[in-house]
């Protein structure tokens, strides 16, 4: 469990996800907006369907070197989700997403989440491929990964292809 201190002073609190927050993930889901759900999935999804989802991929993957999930809270609420999965163990390949509740977008806990995913993986892989997905129209998502050495790979009908070797 790591604190860390928003621009803003808000203090947060980052850990991987715990078979217990299945509620405050379902919550989390609920308070998304369509826009950033659109965004995030590149498509629509009700959210309980998000929520019902989000419970069996937690009763089925639990964190490991292949797949890991972080959370970001503040007071106890989840406020964001960060993930890291393997594609390819031999190449080295990873996806990696950060997904932020609309009211703590544009504060500073992605770039928090993203810093802490990239010390984990340097702490544990020599040289990796990290790779993530943004719609044409994604802005905040497409400048945040530039921000931190991602460069646009591939542009598959409206979806950007990033990639950033570590």
């Amino acid at each position: 469990m790591t604190t860390r201190v928003l621009k803003s002073g808000t203090e947060i609190e980052i850990r991987p996800i715990l078979p217990e927050d299945t509620e405050r993930l379902a919550e989390f889901y609920e308070n998304l907006s369509d826009k950033t759900i659109q965004s995030f999935y590149r498509c629509s999804i009700p959210k309980k369907q998000l929520a019902r989802k989000e419970k069996i991929v937690q009763e089925c993957n639990q964190n490991s070197e292949e797949y890991f999930r972080t959370v970001a809270l503040c007071n106890d609420k989840i406020i964001a989700i960060n993930m890291i999965i393997q594609i390819d163990r031999f190449s080295g390949e990873y996806e990696i997403g950060n997904l932020v509740s609309d009211e703590f977008q544009n504060m500073g806990v992605g770039s928090v989440l993203m810093k802490e995913m990239f010390r984990r993986v340097k702490k544990n892989h020599a040289c990796l491929k990290l790779i993530a997905h943004t719609t044409f129209n994604n802005y905040r998502a497409r400048f945040h990964l530039l921000k931190f050495g991602f460069s646009l790979d591939n542009i598959i009908d409206e979806e950007f292809v990033w990639v950033c070797t570590v």
